[in-house]
């Protein structure tokens, strides 16, 4: 069973596992470190780990997936996967980088796949694409 969490948008409360999924998901990315004084270390930033490790691939696909892994499991504890993928820089576009991110939920006997390219252009989010199936 899904939690019920509250959207800062004219949807409300949402508690279907494929709005929770999808606005827990948003938020990762979407997030900021500086949007709190007081828990800047608990922030799920999708953009603060490329701003500390855009340079390091690997190193920012490990600690994208254990951070989007601890905060998907708050939502949906241990019915929930993840998968990071940084996929490989594109020599005529410099500056560019693309994350795929990809959560499995298991509500009863099915799953829902929520996936996202999402990327970044000299360190600023500037595209986020709605894969469907994953």
């Amino acid at each position: 069973m899904s939690k019920h969490i509250p959207t800062m948008s004219v949807l409300g409360w949402v508690s279907a596992p494929e709005e929770v999924g999808s606005y827990a998901l948003s938020c990762f990315f979407t997030s900021n470190r500086s949007q709190s004084v007081l828990t800047q270390t608990s922030i799920a930033s999708l953009s603060d780990l490329v701003k500390r490790y855009g340079n390091d691939e690997n190193q920012l696909q490990k600690q994208a997936q254990e951070i989007l892994e601890r905060h998907m499991r708050g939502y949906f504890g241990e019915r929930v996967s993840t998968q990071v993928a940084v996929i490989e820089k594109d020599p005529n576009k410099p500056g560019q980088l693309t994350i795929r991110l990809t959560c499995i939920i298991r509500e009863d006997t099915r799953e829902i796949t929520l996936g996202r390219l999402v990327k970044y252009k000299d360190g600023v989010l500037f595209e986020i694409i709605r894969e469907n199936n994953g």
